[in-house]
């Protein structure tokens, strides 16, 4: 009777699981829930947080620690895209095997452990969540999927740029009115009428994003090791120069990337050849 129970609801499970096609690039894409409300508060840098920013960068560095066949993460305001790959070997599996339900509940889950402990260490608390889509695309549109995301992250900077500096020189309703209808060009242009800046220069960060990658360095091993790692090394004498170089691919933050409809060969790096 237990076996025949537990055979049926498994059932009612497998029903609802859905699972990617296998070997094609997958994107998750995290996104912040209600985060407005965040990002209002009064403890918040006004237009841009740089405390926020490191708080997004360390979730989506642990994500990409979590999820075998990680490749890159891009993050541009409250969300989180990560391309992963199970297509480099023939023996290669998918990572959760490919089950969307368990690729978007885990990684969303980790994203929002690692913002809420890197936030409130920063003296932002916080109990945020992200949701997360899980899907796959065609080779051919990857770089054009991160395009998409690297448009809207310029257009979320000109409307937050714009609201905030004219909330602080008006009020909120004034703000909201004068931008009620404009185009993110017309933005652009009020926002160089009123505060003489050209969106163009605020910092790549803020209006394109970011990636993070992996990078090939050489690294002294007093670098590449944590010190109780280190020291523990060097009591069982498995190493004798704590200054020995050695190779190693560190995610980092790369905050100067190119548009990618100008240079795709960024994204196309992290594709087969």
């Amino acid at each position: 009777m237990t076996d025949r129970l537990a055979a049926r609801f498994k059932a009612y499970e497998s029903t609802s699981e859905q699972l990617l096609p296998p070997r094609l690039p997958v994107i998750l894409r995290m996104d912040g829930h209600a985060f407005s409300k965040l990002t209002e508060r009064e403890d918040f840098d006004k237009p841009f947080d740089e405390r926020f920013l490191e708080a997004m960068h360390a979730a989506a560095t642990d994500v990409l620690e979590f999820c075998s066949g990680a490749e890159l993460a891009y993050v541009q305001s409250d969300e989180i895209s990560v391309l992963l790959r199970n297509d480099h070997t023939e023996q290669t599996e998918p990572f959760l095997g490919n089950r969307t339900q368990k690729l978007a509940s885990l990684t969303a889950s980790r994203a929002a452990v690692t913002f809420n402990r890197v936030a409130n260490a920063y003296g932002i608390p916080t109990e945020a969540m992200f949701d997360c889509r899980a899907f796959v695309v065609p080779y051919a549109e990857v770089n054009n999927y991160f395009l998409w995301r690297q448009n809207d992250a310029f257009k979320n900077c000109v409307s937050t740029y714009a609201y905030w500096e004219l909330r602080k020189k008006y009020d909120a309703n004034k703000a909201h009115e004068m931008l009620q209808g404009l185009s993110t060009n017309q933005r652009q242009e009020l926002i160089f009428q009123e505060f003489g800046v050209n969106p163009n220069d605020i910092a790549t960060k803020w209006k394109r994003g970011v990636c993070i990658r992996r990078v090939e360095r050489e690294l002294p091993l007093r670098e590449a090791l944590e010190p109780a790692k280190l020291d523990e090394l060097l009591e069982k004498g498995h190493v004798d120069d704590p200054d020995e170089v050695v190779t190693r691919r560190p995610w980092e933050v790369d905050t100067e990337i190119p548009r990618f409809n100008h240079e795709p060969g960024y994204i196309e790096a992290f594709l087969p050849d």
